[in-house]
């Protein structure tokens, strides 16, 4: 006669709760808790990153000039693109020293945490870059 649907949910266990808030937690925490490291990451990426573009400027330079080439619109994007990255990051590491200064418990915690967890996130968004 009538159709009777049964719909179970098990995710109202404690475990689950606590599991999934910890998740939460520790994805954002990370910003803060490795920041000095992911300065580290940043700063060796972008000096290859520097490299590479100081690289490409010498050939780009000697193709000018030796063989009269023109430089590709791609190639000077590229150039472009590094050199407004440069800006960024110089920027972020001018702003390193005082939210590493900020850290505290050996750099688990901070003294401003939305400050260094703001600057932990564009830290590694600049570096995924």
């Amino acid at each position: 006669m009538g159709n009777c649907i049964s719909i179970s949910c098990q995710t109202s266990s404690p475990d689950f709760v606590l599991s999934h808030c910890f998740k939460c937690i520790s994805k954002h925490t990370k910003y803060v808790s490795e920041l000095g490291g992911t300065l580290d990451a940043l700063k060796t990426a972008f000096e290859e990153l520097t490299d590479a573009k100081n690289d490409l400027m010498r050939r780009v330079n000697v193709a000018e000039q030796q063989q009269r080439l023109k430089r590709l619109d791609k190639v000077q994007r590229w150039i472009s693109r590094v050199e407004a990255m440069e800006a960024e990051v110089n920027e972020l590491m001018l702003t390193s020293t005082q939210e590493v200064n900020k850290l505290c418990l050996w750099g688990c915690c901070s003294r401003n945490y939305i400050s260094s967890y703001k600057f932990g996130k564009k830290v590694s968004e600049k570096l995924a870059e």
